[in-house]
């Protein structure tokens, strides 16, 4: 993703709505233990190209050792909102 921070969401959530209406954005990415973490700010686009691939290599990115046919699943529900 070529340096870019990738999010997967849903179109009708109050996030893709306010990306929408405003495209600054903020992104906190931290941990409990250690407690640490990083703010990343920027600007946000909402590609609605190759969305289902896209989605696919987020969720095979964090999915660990699940079956591949599994993680192709995981996407779909967010592509039939």
């Amino acid at each position: 993703m070529n340096g870019q921070i990738v999010i997967v969401s849903h179109a009708s959530t109050r996030k893709t709505r306010n990306i929408k209406r405003n495209n600054d954005v903020t992104v906190l990415i931290d941990t409990q233990r250690p407690m640490r973490g990083v703010l990343i700010y920027g600007k946000a686009a909402i590609d609605y190209d190759n969305v289902y691939q896209q989605a696919f290599s987020v969720m095979e990115a964090v999915a660990g050792d699940m079956p591949k046919d599994k993680v192709q699943r995981l996407p779909k529900p967010f592509l039939m909102q």
